[in-house]
């Protein structure tokens, strides 16, 4: 019986990693605006983090294979797999509700912009000689916009679709593991 739960929890994460690239590319063409964050954070209430964070490890893996390796995959593998771990958290601390959800999506969109842009510094300040400071204020202040946008679009779709995304993941978790739903 535990075998079986555990084959499932495996086919389970192999279909939450697709999910959350196929959600990646339908959305690409439009500038600053991902579903990746929604989805990793409803996956994570839905399903726990023993299925979000290895999604979303193969996810940024699958990243790679499509769009080549450069300073961006350090940045992913760092931030989604912390999304993942800080909802796990905040679903610990507070019951998992609206301002929850919207808060953890737009803090840590926020940090998104802060780590790609010290992840850039890091790697531009060890090819050449540059101030670290001064190329790090350049960067931020340069991608400004583009993190305005990302961080509000972020809190909207959590404030829109973080519940009804829940609460459907949190039946289909019941049908598939049976009347507990428990996930191994």
């Amino acid at each position: 019986m535990k075998a079986k739960r555990t084959l499932k929890t495996m086919a389970l994460t192999g279909l939450v990693a697709a999910s959350l690239t196929a959600a990646k590319l339908a959305l690409m063409f439009i500038p600053n605006i991902e579903a990746v964050t929604l989805l990793i954070m409803v996956y994570t209430v839905a399903f726990g983090h023993r299925v979000s964070l290895p999604a979303t490890v193969v996810f940024v893996s699958v990243e790679m294979l499509i769009f080549g390796i450069n300073t961006w995959v350090v940045s992913y593998y760092i931030h989604w797999c912390a999304l993942a771990v800080v909802t796990a958290a905040a679903s610990r601390l507070f019951k998992p509700n609206l301002i929850t959800l919207t808060a953890v999506a737009v803090i840590m969109t926020a940090l998104f912009g802060v780590l790609t842009t010290l992840v850039d510094t890091l790697f531009a300040s060890n090819i050449s000689q540059i101030d670290f400071g001064k190329y790090f204020a350049l960067l931020y202040v340069r991608g400004i916009p583009f993190y305005a946008v990302h961080t509000v679009s972020n809190g909207v779709m959590a404030v829109i679709f973080s519940a009804p995304l829940i609460r459907v993941s949190e039946r289909l978790k019941a049908a598939y593991f049976g009347g507990e739903g428990k996930i191994v």
